[in-house]
Parts: C-alpha cells; sequence; structure tokens
C-alpha cells in the first residue's frame, strides 16, 4: 500500500516514515537474526506494528479515561476504541 494520491508526505515526513521503517527492520533483525526467510521477516514486523499501535491506543485510551474522571470529554474517545483495549485499560485504572 502506497501513499495516498489526496495528500503526499512532505519532506519531514518521509524522513520520519524512513526512519521507522529502519527502526522497524532493526528490531525485526533482533528478534529473527541473519538468514529469515522473508514470510518470517513479515510475520515479525506485522507482529512488532501490532503492538505498537496496541500501545498508541492503550496511551491514547489511558488519557481519555484521565481527562473523563476529571469531568473531561474523554468518554467520547473511550466509546470509539477497540472492545479488548477498553476493557483492559478501564480494569487497569480501577473502573472494571
Amino acid at each position: 500500500m502506497g501513499p495516498s494520491k489526496k495528500s503526499l508526505p512532505s519532506a519531514e515526513s518521509r524522513e520520519r516514515r524512513e526512519k521507522l521503517v529502519e527502526l522497524l527492520e532493526q528490531e525485526v533483525l533482533e528478534q529473527l537474526g541473519e538468514g529469515s526467510t522473508l514470510e518470517e521477516e513479515n510475520d515479525a514486523a506485522l507482529d512488532v506494528v501490532n503492538h505498537v499501535l496496541w500501545r498508541r491506543e492503550d496511551k491514547r485510551l489511558r488519557s481519555a479515561v484521565t481527562r473523563a474522571r476529571r469531568g473531561g470529554r474523554g468518554w467520547q474517545e473511550v466509546c470509539a476504541a477497540e472492545p479488548a483495549i477498553i476493557g483492559d485499560v478501564l480494569r487497569s485504572v480501577g473502573f472494571a
């Protein structure tokens, strides 16, 4: 999947994305070592990206729950999140 034709990333964005690719490659190499197949490398890369996205969502939800507990509008974000993540976050902050 390539960049959207609607909005091409800026030079700074392309540099950050390249850095992400480099970091991902380093992580995969550290996990698998040399001599892995392309399929093994892709599976490992997918696992890393899934973990990163899970952590990102977890952090965002924790922030939303904190804002909601303080009377903010965070519940809108919490309600729109993935149900499995919601349960984990709510349990960890003492709501469930």
